[in-house]
């Protein structure tokens, strides 16, 4: 056996050496002390080859995780910023056919922006950092044109009024579309919650995205539950898995889950050690996807 035979690369400089060797030996007279000597040199190049392959799957399995976090954070990113950009355009649908004038120095800055990205070798997911959010002006700009849905308006009172030591959050009725994106522009501001609960929402995807996004800056999070009818906005909320370490209560009821977000929810779960109740349910959960599941 080679390395190239095993993985389909060209082999190693210790592999090609032995093999080198081996051929040199061929011609010495086959006394058993010699025929002995010739087999440990098998054994050691299959050692080597056998310790070479191992050592190349677990690194792809490293490249494929890095890939992974580099995916979902990418595909966070473009929610959250999207959110935004959403909420801005909803202030110029408004003021068509309004009086009211945007450009007013008194609602500046719109958007605060911060970022700090390292090239860390482990958990980017985590020890990466950035925050797309609306100025306190132009927050209560939102409030006092009324552009603010009633299930929300009061979050955005807390936030203007700091007050956002709150331990827990539940929101367990239809929210809109403009609901779910200001939800998600609220939810950063409350980092203290340890207990969320969204049910019975009717999130449509884009929506859910919008709110799975902002769950990166729920750092103190430690019980979540989920019951909405959506699909593949579970594969984003598990790309925020790796930031909520803390997270030790989960309950998924989120109707059929695709192959995709079986997937993710899998490497998900390596980085959420401190669960001691998981609860997850779906229409197509067969007994195979519970086990790979449980051994993400």
């Amino acid at each position: 056996p080679t390395c190239d035979k095993k993985l389909g690369n060209t082999p190693c400089g210790g592999c090609r050496g032995i093999l080198s060797i081996l051929k040199e030996v061929e011609s010495v007279p086959g006394t058993s002390l010699a025929q002995s000597i010739k087999q440990e040199i098998l054994k050691l190049h299959k050692f080597q080859v056998s310790l070479c392959t191992e050592v190349k799957k677990k690194a792809s399995i490293m490249i494929s995780e890095i890939n992974w976090q580099t995916e979902k954070t990418l595909q966070r990113i473009e929610f959250d910023c999207l959110a935004k950009a959403e909420e801005l355009k909803s202030v110029l649908e408004f003021l068509k056919s309004s009086s009211v004038q945007l450009f007013n120095k008194s609602i500046y800055p719109l958007l605060r922006f911060e970022k700090d990205i390292q090239p860390v070798k482990f958990n980017l997911i985590k020890l990466n950092h950035y925050r797309v959010s609306f100025g306190f002006p132009f927050l209560k700009f939102l409030e006092t044109c009324n552009l603010l849905s009633s299930r929300v308006k009061p979050l955005f009172s807390g936030i203007l009024g700091n007050e956002i030591d709150k331990d827990e959050l539940a929101f367990n009725r239809k929210l809109t579309a403009d609901s779910a994106r200001q939800l998600s522009v609220a939810l950063p501001y409350f980092n203290q919650i340890a207990s969320l609960t969204l049910t019975s929402n009717m999130l449509a995807t884009k929506e859910a995205n919008f709110l799975f996004s902002s769950f990166f800056h729920l750092k103190n999070l430690s019980k979540l539950k989920i019951s909405n009818e959506i699909t593949e906005g579970v594969s984003l909320l598990a790309g925020v898995f790796p930031k909520l370490s803390g997270l030790k209560t989960l309950y998924l009821n989120c109707g059929e889950f695709s192959s995709k977000a079986l997937s993710d929810l899998t490497l998900a779960f390596s980085y959420t050690p401190e669960i001691e109740s998981l609860s997850i349910l779906g229409t197509n959960l067969s007994s195979n996807s519970m086990k790979k599941l449980s051994l993400g």
